[in-house]
């Protein structure tokens, strides 16, 4: 009788790493969570923006937070609201402004990694996007920067994630109010997340076109009430000023235009909005764009849901960009990158899927070129520094007398005037001189 040789092997002793390489995705994870902890830490010094909206939630009460904020300043009132009340407890210092923005950077790829596992992309994907995220300078940076940037795309996630488990419910009235309410406060927490309802909107018609539409419209059109009281109390006032035309007028699509500049323009931007994605360098610019192309083209043929979900909110931008009702610029697509990143987790998973041993080495470099060139896992060791107020006015304090003029460059008012007089630690120096050339 002949001898069956042949036996099983066991995964695990066969491939000793593959336990490892299953575990790298919650691994990028922690190292995303670990640069963003390590930069609040540092707690580095507020520049123009976050000087002048702490100015704007200490000098103003909440009511004020509803109408239109000082110093060029924009935010949703819901997040001012939010803020007034932990500095209020916790105290006017850094580390209390920045709180919920490091919170949501956190949880945005808590969330982010929650999605790609619960919809089963291919590791190599799953490693692929996370690490794009988690080591993205822009992330890493507005995760730990008092501005609302971090909070949208926390928002952005979480719905996206809602919007999929409740998939397959039934629409109760319970679930109408749920949605309702959900939708209608959170236009008041973050602007560009009505680009996310319209795509969760269009999700839930797509799946139930046949049954619970009455009930979804309801829902809908909550929606749209609490969005036009929204544009009427604050957008309408500020949306067209001219100064914040002039600051964006670079980062808007020309999309209606015939001229051929125009549409140099318009790519130049969206090859921006992918070197936000991927990296500076053409070839994992080139790449990322082959795997969005092609996520698009898989989502479309297995799961037009989750493309709904991903893609509308990119089209709608572009749409009101050409109108110019919103920016390119790239702080304003923060929210965007997961969302895309996460149909380029698809395309990536798609083309390792059909290509045989040699192209797989191929794409293996390519992922490992474009996440060694994101630089934000050096956040690790180091500081991330924009400007040096509090360093500056440490010196001053050590080596002038009380009587010294000090002279304030204009740029440096704002961060000068909050850590001088608004901050718990201020400084107060009297005797000063704010330049306004």
């Amino acid at each position: 009788m002949e001898k069956n040789y042949l036996h099983k092997v066991n995964p695990s002793k066969a491939y000793p790493f593959s336990k490892l390489i299953k575990a790298l995705p919650l691994i990028i994870v922690f190292i995303g969570i670990l640069a963003r902890l390590n930069v609040y830490i540092y707690n580095r010094s507020f520049f123009i923006d976050e000087a002048n909206l702490a100015r704007n939630v200490v000098e103003k009460s909440i009511p004020d937070y509803f109408d239109s904020l000082d110093y060029e300043q924009y935010a949703p009132p819901l997040f001012l609201m939010e803020t007034k009340i932990v500095t209020t407890i916790l105290g006017t210092r850094d580390y209390c402004f920045r709180i919920i923005p490091l919170l949501c950077g956190i949880g945005c790829l808590i969330l982010m990694w929650m999605l790609l596992k619960e919809w089963d992309e291919g590791i190599i994907g799953r490693i692929y996007a996370l690490a794009l995220f988690s080591f993205s300078v822009l992330a890493i940076r507005y995760g730990t920067e008092f501005k609302q940037y971090s909070s949208d795309t926390f928002l952005a996630l979480l719905l996206v994630w809602l919007a999929w488990k409740d998939r397959g419910v039934r629409w109760e009235w319970s679930q109408v109010a749920f949605w309702s309410s959900l939708g209608a406060v959170c236009i008041w927490y973050s602007m560009p997340v009505v680009f996310i309802l319209a795509g969760v909107g269009l999700f839930f018609l797509y799946l139930h076109r046949n049954k619970y539409l009455v009930r979804w419209m309801l829902v809908v059109c909550s929606w749209l009430v609490s969005f036009g009281a929204y544009y009427y109390c604050l957008l309408s006032k500020d949306v067209f000023d001219s100064n914040l035309q002039n600051h964006h007028s670079d980062y808007f699509l020309k999309l209606l235009s015939f001229n051929l500049d125009d549409w140099k323009a318009n790519s130049k931007l969206l090859v921006l909005l992918f070197k936000n994605l991927t990296d500076k360098t053409t070839v994992p610019v080139v790449f990322g764009i082959l795997t969005f192309i092609v996520g698009v083209y898989a989502y479309y043929k297995k799961s037009k849901g989750r493309l709904i979900l991903l893609i509308v909110p990119f089209i709608l931008i572009a749409f009101a960009s050409s109108l110019h009702m919103y920016s390119f610029i790239p702080r304003m697509t923060l929210f965007l990158l997961p969302l895309l990143l996460m149909v380029m987790a698809r395309g990536l998973s798609y083309i390792w899927r059909i290509s045989p041993v040699f192209p797989k080495f191929l794409l293996a470099a390519l992922v490992s070129l474009s996440i060694i060139n994101k630089d934000g896992y050096l956040y690790l060791l180091k500081p991330m520094e924009i400007e040096n107020m509090k360093t500056a006015l440490g010196v001053l304090k050590d080596e002038i007398n009380p009587d010294d003029p000090i002279y304030v460059h204009h740029e440096a008012v704002p961060a000068f005037s909050y850590y001088n007089d608004l901050s718990d630690r201020s400084y107060g120096f009297n005797n000063v001189y704010h330049g306004n050339w």
